[in-house]
């Protein structure tokens, strides 16, 4: 089959996409019901939340001087570490209780089924044991609340408090993590040497000390992505809410909890009003744009009249053109040759195009794999220079191929995602951290650079809209070879360190000395850590194209029942890039400010009640501010 022509050959209008989810609906959940609810009644339920509620100030204030002086309880500074890690887990104890408290029910199970919660879950309990081995004494009290609290971290989408309590504790949790590992660094923190294990023939070892550096900065990477997500929510919702006086809603948008997302085609506009534009804002508000217009007070709690509340996708008001590639020219050529070849009749030329582009791909993959094993077993010794260079060679040119038909749209998009970001920036330091094992001897870093072409190809396939994937006829089979070529190289480098116990150099990152103590930092405990960050990503990766791979083998069969409708979905589905899911969420009316109930009142004079609204809201806001009076109030204008 030739290349798909392009829709109308007097104006070559390209086909356009939209993101949109894959399922048609998204679950409910019940926002009323939380861990509290289902422990205590209706009364004592009450009770408690006018308690938390009356001393959330005070709640959330000790909280945050807790996890500030979790350091120098950890660091038994003056000796006092124990009495101090003692009075810190009774002063966290009502806002830990408050947040497990307020956990909603529904939106944990959500959670529980998501890849991401489970990873990070794993993280934390790592990190969890290792500081507690770290500590080994009285400091250890801490170290359940640092762990809800952590967890708490993890599970942010089941919490429905205000942003910027989240914000808050983000940063400093975050801090937290980032000064805990300064203090590992530099010995601050009296400490057993623990080896956990050996490699290489001499016998280096790996101590719990890495280890627990390595897991605080990973967990300081949870926080900070937490917080910062926040922070955006927060700053959008401050530039939305401004000088509207609409019902209270507001709209939560998860972190964790996202839906898969695939490309749905749209009728094009009209020829004389495209132009040069390659991508399309959608026309007119969306949905989540006119729930965030909502009240910056926040006192979030479930409305009475509705007991379960719908998720929605959020959806990208863009439309994204197939014609918008990283070379424009490819496509105006190649649907002006698929045109040519559906009149002649012929498809054989591109059919032959294929064979080789694929040939040119499998010896890629086959001479990485190997020319990568055949290197390690030879880390002190020799090389296989020829191998190294017809991987890379023969790899780069496969997967140039793919990058040039990516939508540039689409590939921005990815790039800004964090699971690209996150897992690129993994491996990109996982392959400089073998280069440096290897001395960075020519061959055996091509062989590295391979391996990492092929894993940044599978990255970026998202970035193919559907005409592309029907130009290069991509299954979602083709990616797991590649995924478990990747995993097994991995292992292969796992086998020669640890059970082979090959000859390598006890190489460092960093050796010196700063403020007079000698700071290393290895280079094995960081390449580990990494290897075992992308080994689990991957066999994320793996399975997510195992599932995708049987769906189209099930539309295949299928074919004849489903027709064009079966194909498109299996070229429209997105495997790393997610929907952002989100819900609205009206709160109770909060009492009004004093200022606001003398102005209702009466009571209070206009250029008393003007000067308050100018220092409450932005100055530019002058029509909101001008249809205020002291008659028609009757709820503050929403401010941040």
């Amino acid at each position: 089959m030739p290349p798909p022509a392009a829709e109308s050959q007097e104006h070559e209008t390209p086909e356009l996409y939209e993101l949109v989810a894959r399922r048609e609906t998204l679950p409910t959940v019940n926002l009323s019901r939380s861990v509290k609810g289902l422990l205590l009644n209706d009364a004592r339920l009450r009770k408690l939340s006018r308690l938390e509620y009356r001393h959330r100030f005070a709640t959330g204030l000790t909280f945050n001087i807790s996890l500030l002086l979790t350091l120098p309880a950890v660091c038994d500074v003056f000796g006092i570490g124990g009495s101090l890690a003692i009075a810190i887990a009774i002063v966290q104890l009502p806002g830990l209780l408050t947040a497990v408290g307020n956990v909603r029910v529904d939106t944990a199970r959500l959670l529980l089924g998501t890849y991401d919660w489970w990873y990070f879950s794993a993280a934390n309990l790592v990190f969890t044991v290792c500081l507690a081995t770290y500590l080994h004494d009285l400091r250890a009290v801490v170290i359940p609340g640092s762990w809800i609290l952590h967890q708490m971290s993890i599970a942010v989408d089941a919490q429905v408090t205000t942003l910027r309590v989240i914000v808050l504790s983000g940063v400093v949790a975050a801090a937290g993590q980032a000064a805990l590992a300064v203090s590992v660094v530099f010995e601050w923190i009296e400490a057993p040497g623990f080896v956990l294990a050996t490699y290489s023939a001499q016998r280096y070892s790996i101590s719990l000390r890495d280890v627990l550096l390595n897991s605080s900065m990973h967990m300081m990477v949870l926080l900070a992505r937490m917080a910062y997500s926040k922070w955006m929510q927060l700053k959008e919702r401050r530039k939305t809410s401004i000088g509207d006086t609409d019902a209270p809603q507001v709209t939560v948008r998860f972190i964790t909890y996202r839906c898969e997302v695939k490309l749905h085609s749209v009728p094009p506009p009209a020829p004389s009003s495209m132009g040069r534009r390659r991508s399309w804002p959608r026309g007119g508000p969306s949905l989540s744009t006119r729930s965030l217009r909502s009240s910056g007070l926040e006192l979030p709690s479930p409305s009475p009249t509705a007991t379960r509340t719908q998720l929605h996708y959020r959806k990208v008001d863009m439309q994204f053109a197939a014609d918008d590639l990283v070379v424009p020219v490819l496509w105006l050529s190649l649907a002006r040759w698929g045109a040519t070849q559906e009149r002649d009749g012929s498809t054989t030329p591109w059919l032959l195009c294929l064979v080789g582009f694929y040939t040119l791909g499998f010896v890629g993959l086959a001479f990485t794999f190997a020319s990568f094993a055949l290197n390690l077993p030879l880390i002190l010794g020799g090389s296989q220079l020829l191998w190294s260079v017809v991987s890379t060679a023969s790899s780069l040119g496969f997967c140039a191929g793919y990058f040039v038909l990516c939508q540039r749209q689409l590939l921005r998009r990815l790039w800004r995602s964090f699971d690209f970001v996150y897992l690129a920036l993994q491996l990109v330091l996982t392959l400089l951290g073998l280069c440096d094992l290897q001395l960075w001897e020519p061959s055996r870093c091509l062989a590295v650079a391979s391996l990492g072409i092929w894993v940044h190809w599978v990255l970026t396939l998202d970035a193919l809209t559907p005409w592309s994937r029907r130009v290069l006829r991509f299954s979602p089979a083709f990616a797991l070879p590649v995924l478990a070529a990747g995993l097994a190289a991995q292992l292969v480098l796992v086998q020669n360190l640890f059970l082979l116990k090959r000859e390598v150099p006890n190489l460092a990152l960093f050796r010196g000395r700063v403020l007079g103590r000698d700071v290393e930092f290895l280079l094995m405990p960081f390449l580990l850590t990494r290897l075992l960050v992308v080994f689990m990503w991957n066999c994320r990766l793996l399975w997510r194209y195992v599932k995708l791979a049987r769906q189209c083998c099930r539309w295949s069969r299928n074919n004849s029942i489903g027709g064009d409708g079966s194909r498109h979905e299996q070229a429209s589905q997105l495997v790393l890039l997610k929907g952002q899911v989100e819900y609205d969420y009206v709160r109770k009316a909060s009492r009004l400010p004093r200022v606001f109930q003398k102005a209702r009142n009466g009571s209070l004079r206009r250029a008393t009640l003007k000067h308050y609204l100018v220092r409450r809201l932005s100055t530019t806001d002058s029509v909101a501010l001008a249809r205020v009076t002291p008659l028609d109030v009757v709820r503050p204008v929403p401010f941040n």
